[in-house]
């Protein structure tokens, strides 16, 4: 299946634009009465007509909606994954790559006392997060942030905050400390509320997959690991710290392992 993305639709129609229209025309030769599948980002496939196309300097396809399917894949947690970005940049969008496949909801990159790279190319990694959305058949596109620091990013979390099933905050560092495993924190604050809207799901699916999401967020640091300062102003923002194992993992190593942890223990709690 090829996938398209549009975000410019008016009514019924979809309009290609940019690379995506030069490739659906001159690439895959696709010609008007042909049928594509488009997504829009926000969680539906459309299965489409195209209708018209404009060939020029900038190519234009007009696209007729015949069909639209939820996404049934659409997980009950949303994922906040907070990642200094590494030294070598290319590590860095490897990991945006696989955990866009797996499944995550935003990506920030932020800068930590310890950084060596302070800031990233966005419009880059937005490249590369939509080519992973349509590789992997999903419908929603993960949200990017700019580039900001650890301890800005702390100060807009509630001090008061306490985990609950409604929303899981958790720091990954390299201090002593006590940790706990990502999937026994799941266990704890998760399975309840996953309990729950299983016995819900067959009187309506629908407001399952979209109402009272899960919120997660993790912390990865960079490659000096975050500063004291910083996990301290965490801890107090009620990040629990976690443990990944034995290994010492690279960034990008740690930020995927957490996004698959959490993904198959989500998974296998319902």
């Amino acid at each position: 299946m090829e996938l398209f993305y549009s975000k410019n639709r008016q009514k019924n129609i979809f309009v290609l634009e940019g690379d995506e229209a030069s490739h659906c025309v001159r690439v895959l030769r696709k010609r008007e009465g042909d049928i594509v599948e488009v997504i829009d980002g926000n969680g539906s496939f459309f299965r489409c007509e195209i209708e018209r196309v404009v060939k020029g300097k900038a190519d234009l396809v007009y696209l007729r909606i015949v069909e639209e399917v939820k996404d049934q894949s659409i997980r009950d947690y949303h994922l906040t994954m907070a990642v200094c970005p590494t030294k070598n940049i290319d590590r860095y969008e490897w990991f945006v790559e696989k955990a866009t496949e797996i499944g995550i909801d935003r990506i920030v990159p932020f800068i930590g006392e310890h950084s060596i790279r302070k800031e990233i190319k966005k419009e880059r990694i937005q490249n590369k997060i939509l080519s992973a959305v349509k590789q992997s058949l999903k419908s929603n596109i993960p949200e990017l942030d700019g580039c900001q620091s650890v301890e800005d990013f702390l100060q807009s979390f509630d001090s008061n905050y306490i985990p609950s099933s409604s929303e899981i905050r958790m720091i990954a560092h390299c201090n002593e400390g006590e940790k706990k495993m990502i999937r026994s924190i799941l266990n704890e604050y998760y399975l309840e509320k996953i309990k729950s809207i299983d016995n819900k799901r067959d009187n309506n699916n629908t407001n399952c997959q979209n109402k009272g999401k899960t919120k997660i967020t993790i912390l990865i640091g960079p490659e000096g690991d975050f500063s004291k300062k910083e996990i301290e102003l965490a801890i107090k923002k009620g990040f629990i710290p976690i443990s990944l194992g034995a290994s010492r993992l690279r960034v990008e190593t740690a930020a995927l392992a957490c996004v698959c942890e959490v993904y198959f223990s989500a998974d296998g709690a319902i």
